[in-house]
């Protein structure tokens, strides 16, 4: 927050701060995600359980992404929403991932 703040005019209203640092955040969280799935990629072959480790791996990375909901929404109803939206991607991801791994 301190270099957005540093960076824009001051004459901005505070919305659009927040929009931006809700912006950054996203950046950094797809970024962090591309670099481990990216990892996980480079190392899958050389794990001799490659589903059990990217399933575990999803698993953990999802109970990671619901911590932003429950501690940036500001309305019970937009943390519920923001959950769901979080658990609906991981059932649709996750198997469809798991059934493109490697099976030894």
């Amino acid at each position: 927050m301190s270099i957005l703040t540093a960076t824009m005019p001051l004459n901005l209203p505070p919305t659009i701060h927040q929009a931006l640092r809700h912006r950054a955040v996203a950046v950094t969280a797809t970024v962090v995600t591309a670099l481990l799935l990216w990892s996980l990629a480079v190392l899958e072959p050389h794990a001799p359980p490659a589903r059990p480790v990217w399933t575990g791996a999803t698993a953990t990375v999802l109970l990671v992404s619901l911590a932003g909901p429950l501690t940036a929404a500001t309305t019970s109803p937009a943390a519920a929403w923001l959950i769901l939206l979080h658990l609906s991607l991981a059932a649709v991801l996750i198997p469809l991932l798991r059934r493109t791994t490697v099976a030894r």
